[in-house]
C-alpha cells in the first residue's frame, strides 16, 4: 500500500484501502485471498482497540498501520 499520496493514517484508511482492493479484485484470485484474510486481521485488530483490549492501544494502531503501509 505504499503510494506516496495515499498513504494510510489510521486503521479506517487500512480497512477502506483493502475494501477496495477486493471489490477490484476476482474471488479466486490469490492476491484477493491475501486481502480478504488481511482485512479480516486488520478488522480484529481495530476492533480490539476500540474496545481496550491492548494495554497500549496507539501503539499498537500505529503498528498495523506501519505494516499495512509496507
Amino acid at each position: 500500500m505504499r503510494v506516496t499520496e495515499d498513504r494510510p493514517r489510521d486503521i479506517g484508511d487500512v480497512v477502506a484501502r483493502l475494501t477496495e482492493i477486493d471489490a477490484s479484485l476476482p474471488a479466486n484470485d490469490g492476491v484477493a485471498c491475501f486481502n480478504r484474510m488481511y482485512l479480516t486481521v486488520t478488522e480484529l485488530v481495530r476492533d480490539r482497540l476500540t474496545a481496550g483490549f491492548f494495554a497500549d492501544a496507539a501503539t499498537m494502531g500505529a503498528l498495523d498501520v506501519t505494516f499495512a503501509d509496507l
